[in-house]
């Protein structure tokens, strides 16, 4: 489980580097680290309550989607599912949709990475909510960073 907090929070740092460092620049890449952060924070919950976590994003959809066929393992809200299903089809969409206007392209994928960083932030209230402990995590490294 730790791996995967290390590794989210390694995305999200990566995430705040190049928003800092490329504020006007860059969207497809924001929106594909945010959605690789949410990924590892999922991973972690589903460890931390004894799962394999897989090792695609389909298991993992099959163990949090609420409301299918076959009750999920994990059942994650349907609030949460939704934030973390909007990251992926908008990482999808980053990663795969072509850029035929380069301009209109940058222009959606800005609009996408300023819901995605809400989607984030309400995966981790609610991830937290449920003893992933995110958030402290981070607060210790920066406790440690200054020693």
């Amino acid at each position: 489980m730790d791996k995967h907090i290390t590794q989210g929070k390694y995305n999200h740092s990566f995430h705040n580097s190049i928003c800092t460092d490329y504020p006007e620049h860059y969207f497809d890449w924001k929106v594909v680290c945010l959605f690789y952060t949410a990924l590892h924070y999922m991973r972690a919950y589903i460890i931390s309550k004894g799962q394999n976590a897989g090792t695609s994003h389909r298991e993992i959809e099959t163990m949090i989607k609420p409301n299918q066929q076959t009750r999920a393992i994990l059942e994650v809200s349907k609030t949460c599912w939704d934030n973390y299903r909007n990251l992926y089809l908008y990482s999808r969409t980053a990663r795969y949709e072509g850029f035929i206007d380069l301009e209109g392209f940058d222009n959606d994928r800005k609009n996408d990475h300023i819901y995605s960083e809400q989607h984030l932030k309400d995966i981790i209230l609610y991830l937290e909510g449920r003893g992933i402990a995110i958030n402290a995590a981070r607060a210790v490294d920066k406790k440690q960073s200054k020693q």
